[in-house]
């Protein structure tokens, strides 16, 4: 089968899980859902999560599908390949490493200060919406805005 579905991997501690793995060309690749007619190029956090995969696979292609579920008019599958270079996939692995050690930390410590943040970014900050920490990370962002 040239195909495998929710292809777990693993680096170090981290466990992630691949949509697909196409086996034959050494290829994760992600499906997303998006309410949205179409989309021009990929969100930048499914492209961080793919590239996550590449590196870890050590694979130099990857490869969004996104169904565009508004598309009544024709397919509504849109799909972007993306290639690292083996340079690329080494500095993010190191990202990767370094951003779950922050998290650990901040875990850890309850101090989300110390993790990497989605407050600010408008296309992550929906994550805040359940967060534990949302009115400490608040507080922070305000001391930061203020000083």
């Amino acid at each position: 089968m040239r195909f495998e579905k929710e292809k777990y991997v693993e680096y170090d501690d981290i466990i992630g899980s691949i949509d697909i793995y196409d086996k034959k060309n050494g290829k994760p690749i992600e499906f997303k859902t998006l309410r949205a007619k179409s989309i021009a190029e990929p969100k930048s956090f499914h492209m961080e999560q793919l590239k996550y995969y590449m590196a870890i696979l050590d694979a130099p292609l990857g490869e969004i599908i996104y169904q565009c579920l508004l598309q009544f008019e024709s397919n509504p599958f849109v799909s972007f390949e993306i290639s690292m270079t083996e340079e690329q996939r080494l500095d993010q692995l190191k990202k990767l490493t370094e951003e779950f050690n922050s998290l650990q930390q901040a875990v850890k410590l309850k101090d989300p200060s110390i993790a990497r943040g989605v407050y600010s970014d408008g296309s992550m900050n929906w994550l805040c919406k359940d967060c534990p920490y949302l009115k400490k990370c608040e507080l922070t962002q305000d001391a930061a805005s203020s000083a």
